[in-house]
Order: structure tokens, then sequence, then C-alpha cells
């Protein structure tokens, strides 16, 4: 497999943990488990650790990677940001 193909394979994997985290925290979300400044804070370190990849040789392909996923995560988000707004139960143990 050459450089590229490779690049591509590991933003795959990326994809899908980012992915699999938002699900996770979707579902714990609907549950009532994640208050939304905990949704925010997520979305936040998300978005810094994005950002912090750009310092990789392959630029270009970090920028078509976010250019992307952006717009996904941000339909994600929004999702998980409503989800939390109705459901958070403010730390209290349900019965």
């Amino acid at each position: 497999m050459d450089r590229r193909g490779t690049t591509i394979t590991i933003l795959q994997f990326g994809m899908a943990g980012i992915h699999a985290s938002t699900h996770l925290l979707l579902l714990m979300a609907q549950k009532g488990m994640v208050s939304p400044e905990e949704v925010e804070e997520f979305y936040n370190h998300l978005m810094a650790s994005l950002a912090a990849a750009d310092n990789n040789p392959s630029k270009d392909e970090h920028d078509q990677f976010v250019a992307t996923f952006e717009p996904m995560l941000a339909s994600s988000f929004a999702v998980l940001r409503r989800v939390a707004r109705e459901r958070w139960k403010g730390g209290q143990e349900s019965g």
C-alpha cells in the first residue's frame, strides 16, 4: 500500500473512532447521563484535536478530511445538543 493509501486508511479509522465516540455520547445523552456542558466540552476537545492534527506533512489530506467530516460532526452534535438539553437529569440518579 502506498503512502496515500495508508493515510486514507488511517483517516478512515479516525472517522470510525469519532463516529463511535459520538454515538456512545448520544446513547448516554438519551439516558439523561450527559449534560449540555459535557457535550460542548467533548465537541471543543474534538475540534481542538482535529486542528492539532493540521501540523502533519499531509496538510492537503488533513484539510480534505476536515472539510468532509466537519458537516457530519455539525449534524451529529446538533442532535446531541438537543438530546442533552431535553434529557439531562441534572446529576440526579434515576430510580
